[in-house]
């Protein structure tokens, strides 16, 4: 599992890779969530934009902002909130990188 902030700087954003523990706990809590809606409205503008968390098996992209998580995208993205659910992918960040 990768997680990465999302960082409009002008810059890449810094990631890491999680361990194998620090995705199953991602896990177990992706599957309390309970879904909000179906309108999803896009993030943008400069600054933090939240994280961005791929190779969790069999949820696609996620993304985690502003205590809401949307896994998947497009047609098929979830939206849902948890102020809790980044606690897992950001404890996970002993090991971030700039990438080059």
């Amino acid at each position: 599992m990768r997680v990465e902030v999302d960082i409009f700087s002008g810059r890449p954003s810094p990631f890491w890779t999680a361990s194998p523990q620090e995705a199953e706990a991602l896990t177990d809590r992706l599957r309390l969530l309970t879904g909000i809606s179906s309108r999803l409205e896009e993030d943008g503008g400069l600054g933090y934009r939240g994280l961005v968390v791929t190779g969790l098996p069999g949820y696609g992209d996620i993304r985690i902002w502003n205590s809401r998580v949307t896994v998947g995208s497009g047609e098929e993205a979830k939206l849902f909130a948890d102020r809790r659910i980044s606690r897992p992918a950001v404890r996970s960040r002993r090991s971030a990188r700039q990438p080059e």
